[in-house]
Formats: C-alpha cells, sequence, structure tokens
C-alpha cells in the first residue's frame, strides 16, 4: 500500500479485496471507498462491505460457525471472507486454495460471517 502512495490502517477489508481479485492495492482501496463509502483510518461495516461485494457482482454466502471447522472442507478456490470475534471485532482475509492471506496470525475463536467464492 506504500508503493501505491497510500497511508492507511484497519484496513484489512482491502488488503483481502486485493489479493481474493488479483488487482493492486490501490485499485481495492479506491473500490472501498467509493462502493463502501469507506474512510481511511477507519474499519468499514459489514453491511457496506457486503453492499459493495453485491455492488461489484461477487457472490457469497453468509456463513456461521468456526472459521476453522469452514477452512477444512475449502482447500480450492479463491475466498472473500469476513469474520468476527465475540461479536464485536470484525476481520476480512483472503484465502487462495486453503493459504490464509492476513497480516497476522489468526488467534482462536473467530467466527464465520460471510465467505465470497472467487475463483
Amino acid at each position: 500500500k506504500r508503493e501505491a502512495g497510500i497511508y492507511d490502517a484497519m484496513d484489512c477489508t482491502v488488503r483481502a479485496l486485493a489479493i481474493a481479485l488479483d488487482i493492486p492495492y490501490y485499485q481495492a482501496h479506491k473500490l472501498m471507498r467509493e462502493r463502501a463509502g469507506r474512510k481511511n483510518w477507519k474499519g468499514t461495516g459489514a453491511s457496506e462491505v457486503v453492499a459493495a461485494l453485491k455492488d461489484i457482482g461477487l457472490e457469497f454466502n453468509a456463513v456461521q460457525g468456526s472459521f476453522y471447522r469452514w477452512s477444512l472442507s475449502h482447500k480450492q478456490g479463491t475466498y472473500y471472507v469476513m469474520m468476527r470475534k465475540r461479536r464485536k471485532l470484525g476481520h476480512a482475509i483472503a484465502i487462495k486454495d486453503g493459504v490464509i492471506y492476513d497480516d497476522g496470525p489468526l488467534a482462536k475463536g473467530w467466527t464465520m460471517m460471510l465467505a465470497a467464492k472467487i475463483k
């Protein structure tokens, strides 16, 4: 993101979208700003992300339960995944053929919110 001249934080929705769609960070950043109303240095709410995903034509499923259990049965394909912990904290990641793309290790206790299959 710094290569794109963007200095931001709380941007997991942007990073996950860039990785899942194989597009540059700045394009994903612009997309989330324009379609989800995302503001720099602030997280993006789940309802805004869902609206943006629909707007760009991604199909997704609401998923409940353990992220770990879900990931065991989704080892093929590319996914944009939204999760939450303790009903408060939300987080987005990308998964490609079973490999999790995130900025740090995932702690236990994440539950699924939605998964959009990209490829």
